[in-house]
């Protein structure tokens, strides 16, 4: 969050550069401002923000003598302490009474180090994400949006020829092209599902990567060492492109010479129209290979 909110004032006539600071607490003008916890105050709403955390000190001041600065949490073990420091060993927040006491020995380092190197940590990721893995993502959806385009240009292409065929075979054979075109249909979802599934999971990913991007900000700019000490990032996660296997198209091949047999194939299945000699009834015969 940020540290203090800002509001037009509801004069219409009040320009852009004359906003209004308001209470961090209420809908109120602000006119103080809690160093300690770097929130906006409000006349009314001192005694409120300093009862709500009794057991910190609170160092408020005039707006104009705001300090910007970070917000470190109580600690959990000494009761008005900060946690200005962090157990290296522990991997915990401590405060000085900690570092001397119940941490004495362990590795310490200063709070706004620690919250100095992940945000820089922090900045990082973003930059990787928005200028390496949001582009990529975008083009990898773009490629498969148009390669769903084209699957369907020449499956819709394979069922108009499959069609065309159909007329030049008899009646009877009707059902071994309602077979192929079965099994045409079929194939097409099948493809369709491998590249929308690709499709979707890229949007998805976008979208999460989007939402880190707009955490990572936030937690950059935040102060809140409980904020920015829960940043676990997802950089490698991000990097592991999710890819796709590209399957063939099956070909449509037909052989209609007059006195041969007739047949159709489309991939592994074969279906074909033997003829008797000196007799015109035809038999006609589906089969796999």
């Amino acid at each position: 969050g940020s540290y203090y909110k800002w509001k037009m004032a509801n004069d219409p006539h009040i320009t852009w550069a004359q906003e209004v600071i308001i209470c961090d607490l209420c809908e109120t003008p602000a006119r103080q401002f809690c160093n300690s916890c770097q929130v906006s105050l409000c006349l009314g709403c001192i005694g409120k923000h300093m009862d709500s955390i009794q057991t910190l000190k609170h160092e408020v001041v005039q707006f104009k003598d705001r300090k910007v600065q970070l917000v470190y949490q109580e600690c959990g073990s000494h009761s008005g302490q900060r946690c200005e420091a962090q157990c290296s060993r522990c991997n915990v927040p401590i405060c000085m009474i900690c570092v001397i006491s119940t941490h004495n020995g362990h590795t310490i380092r200063l709070m706004k180090d620690v919250v100095c190197d992940l945000k820089s940590e922090i900045q990082h990721e973003t930059r990787d994400i928005e200028s390496n893995l949001l582009p990529l993502y975008k083009e990898m959806k773009e490629n498969t949006k148009m390669d769903i385009g084209k699957l369907t240009q020449e499956f819709n292409s394979l069922e108009s020829d499959t069609e065309k065929l159909r007329k030049s075979w008899q009646q009877e054979v009707d059902a071994i092209f309602n077979k192929f075109c079965s099994l045409n249909k079929s194939i097409r979802e099948n493809h369709l599902t491998v590249l929308t599934s690709h499709q979707s999971l890229l949007e998805n990913q976008i979208q999460e990567m989007t939402k880190t991007v707009q955490q990572n900000k936030e937690n950059h700019q935040s102060n809140k060492v409980s904020e920015v000490t829960k940043h676990q990032s997802k950089l490698t996660e991000y990097k592991e492109i999710p890819t796709i296997v590209q399957q063939p198209i099956p070909s449509l091949k037909s052989n209609t010479d007059p006195g041969k047999e007739l047949t159709i194939e489309l991939g592994e299945y074969t279906a074909t129209l033997k003829q008797a000699e000196l007799s015109s009834q035809k038999d006609a015969e589906f089969s796999s290979v």
